[in-house]
């Protein structure tokens, strides 16, 4: 359902996800703020990517 490089570009974004919510580490917030762009196009594709294979999916 993905490609390979976005599944490249969101993996980073999962660990963090897992270290902010329960709070393994400490956050820089200042390089929190920074990945955030980053995140967005990621995601933005990866939405893409998913809308996609579901409409594929729907319409066969």
């Amino acid at each position: 359902m993905l490609t390979a490089e976005i599944v490249e570009k969101i993996k980073p974004s999962v660990g963090m996800r897992n270290a902010i919510v329960h709070e393994y580490i400490r956050i820089n917030y200042d390089i929190l703020a920074a990945a955030v762009p980053l995140a967005l196009d990621a995601y933005s594709e990866y939405r893409k990517q998913v809308a996609g294979f579901v409409y594929d999916r729907a319409t066969r």
